[in-house]
């Protein structure tokens, strides 16, 4: 495989916010089966997490200590539990995503939504990576970035998904990811609630 057909990653990254259909392209033409897409997956989610972590250390030192610390401390201070979260909720989205592209008349395949989805998350990475350097130094200019990152990631997830399953407008596919997303969230935060009853108990 020729340079051409195969960038080096600072290479796609730059692609990526230019041009993320030829993007998509890229990724398809490498073939990745799906099983290793889902560990690529699983290794953005790792260095998510452990940015993630590092993060939280700096930017815990000067919160109070109470039961939201306590809270807080427990979730970014436990990696295993974070990435556990991250990676779940990163897979049950991805599938849950292609299906609705699916019934929606989407054409793209499993493994490259997989892909796809796991490239995203490291373009996420990379942009994390910067704020946890500017958090330390310029917490205001790393907060902004994150605001970034939010509409970054919104707008490559509706350029990707366009260019994936061969749909004509980025804003269907935004306003269905978003919508599909939310019908998500409401069913993980229900989830969630029913966990935490069950776990801490019902009070007396």
């Amino acid at each position: 495989m020729s340079d051409r057909e195969l960038p080096s990653v600072p290479a796609l990254l730059g692609l990526s916010l230019r041009d993320p259909k030829a993007t998509v392209a890229v990724i398809r033409a490498l073939g990745i089966p799906l099983h290793a897409a889902w560990m690529a997956l699983a290794l953005s989610v790792i260095l998510g997490t452990l940015l993630a972590t590092m993060s939280a250390g700096v930017a815990t030192t000067d919160l109070p200590q109470d039961d939201e610390y306590a809270a807080i401390l427990m979730l970014f201070g436990n990696p295993m539990i974070l990435a556990a979260m991250q990676g779940g909720l990163l897979a049950l989205g991805t599938v849950f995503l292609h299906k609705v592209a699916e019934r929606m008349g989407g054409r793209g395949e499993l493994s490259d939504a997989v892909a796809i989805s796991a490239w995203l998350q490291f373009v996420l990475v990379c942009i994390q990576a910067i704020q946890a350097l500017l958090l330390p130094v310029a917490p205001g200019l790393s907060g902004l970035l994150g605001l970034a990152a939010v509409l970054i990631f919104f707008w490559l997830l509706a350029q990707f998904g366009t260019a994936l399953y061969g749909f004509g407008s980025p804003w269907l596919v935004l306003g269905g990811a978003m919508t599909a997303l939310l019908f998500l969230a409401v069913g993980m935060a229900i989830l969630y609630a029913i966990l935490i009853l069950f776990i801490g108990g019902v009070p007396a």
